[in-house]
């Protein structure tokens, strides 16, 4: 029986203070007063879903053209005009859901604890079709030209086709005794499925087959100890000019040619939360609350920020000149691209922000762990 940990005990075994709690406070020296240098506006803010304050969940709503799409673990799938933040539709699915929903051709694609792939028709809320697969799905559906692929607990992965439901190729990884709460999503890009898994390694199938194209050991386990030996593939896989960009807990980052395989550089360094990349570098927030950003083709340190050090930060996001991310307190943190100075501080939410800022035609978009979204603008 596969065993998943969150970062909230593991932090408290590995370094002695707790990031995350029920009353969110941090154990470690209070963050430095920032005096802001920039206007974060609020646009609109509203609570569409409840949330989950008690576990580490990375999934990030979804958007469309004019709507976002959000999920609650009560089963309710919810979308939400992006112009006005006012409440479009609700449905119920009765179950106990594990994912947000990703979106397909006029239909929600989400997973259940209990281990169903769900099609739920947008415009009429009603069910298509039910797939059981081998385990509680955990991460949120890739979806691409009538396929959606599926992440399940047991380290397997599913395609299915998103019109009938009938399974098209099943992939079998496995995974370790015990596992980080939060796994990567898989992302489909040119005809190829990518992600990780807990054992360390990242895969590339052929999206239509499942064959394999390539497979890396991103990260080896070391240690004597369960503990020790984690080294899950907690980030979502990036793409970006012709390379993919990846993380690992008590790893490393690391940079791989898509078309071969071959690694282009690595660094030491343990994340948990994600990363993102820009035309210059790769931007990464670590396992200790250390902001990094890496030349994206070299792997060279360009600059780390150490001002939150001690504090579980969500994924990085960019936004113009900027670096945007969460905290475990509800606060959005705003940095340069340039050299990593912080120039503001916002406090959205009195629970934790665990989902990179989504940035969407212009605008921002904050995730909170309680079902808080919040739109802003930055000037």
């Amino acid at each position: 029986m596969k065993r998943i940990i969150s970062l909230g005990i593991i932090t408290i075994f590995l370094s002695g203070c707790s990031y995350f709690g029920d009353d969110n406070k941090s154990t470690v020296a209070p963050q430095p007063v920032i005096q802001n240098k920039v206007n974060i506006q609020t646009i609109w803010d509203i609570k569409p879903v409840s949330g989950n304050t008690k576990q580490y969940n990375k999934n990030s709503p979804t958007f469309s053209m004019q709507e976002i799409v959000l999920a609650s673990e009560k089963g309710k799938i919810v979308t939400v005009d992006k112009s006005s933040g006012k409440v479009i539709s609700t449905i119920n699915t009765k179950m106990q859901l594990s994912s947000l929903p990703t979106y397909g051709q006029q239909q929600f694609l989400v997973g259940t604890t209990d281990g169903k792939l769900l099609a739920i028709n947008a415009k009429t809320g009603k069910q298509q079709w039910q797939y059981a697969v081998s385990d509680q799905v955990v991460a949120k559906p890739a979806y691409a030209n009538n396929i959606v692929a599926v992440k399940t607990l047991d380290g397997k992965l599913f395609a299915l086709n998103s019109r009938n439901g009938k399974m098209l190729w099943q992939y079998n990884e496995g995974n370790p005794e015990l596992i980080l709460k939060g796994e990567s999503d898989p992302v489909i890009y040119d005809g190829m499925l990518i992600t990780g898994f807990p054992d360390g390694k990242m895969v590339v199938l052929n999206l239509t087959t499942g064959g394999l194209v390539w497979e890396a050991q991103v990260a080896e386990s070391q240690g004597f100890s369960t503990l020790a030996r984690m080294v899950d593939l907690n980030t979502t896989p990036v793409v970006r000019d012709g390379m993919i960009y990846i993380g690992s807990y008590q790893g490393n980052i690391s940079a791989y040619s898509l078309n071969t395989g071959h690694r282009i550089w690595e660094h030491k360094l343990s994340t948990y939360s994600g990363l993102t990349v820009d035309n210059k570098n790769v931007y990464v927030t670590d396992a200790n609350g250390v902001l990094w950003a890496f030349n994206k083709n070299t792997g060279s340190v360009n600059w780390k920020q150490k001002v939150l050090q001690g504090y579980a930060l969500s994924a990085p996001a960019t936004y113009q000149s900027y670096i945007l991310l969460g905290d475990n307190l509800g606060n959005l943190q705003v940095f340069t691209k340039k050299d990593g100075e912080p120039v503001a501080r916002v406090k959205l939410s009195s629970k934790p922000i665990y989902v990179a800022p989504i940035i969407n035609n212009g605008a921002i978009y904050v995730f909170s762990s309680d079902g808080q979204l919040t739109k802003l603008s930055i000037k």
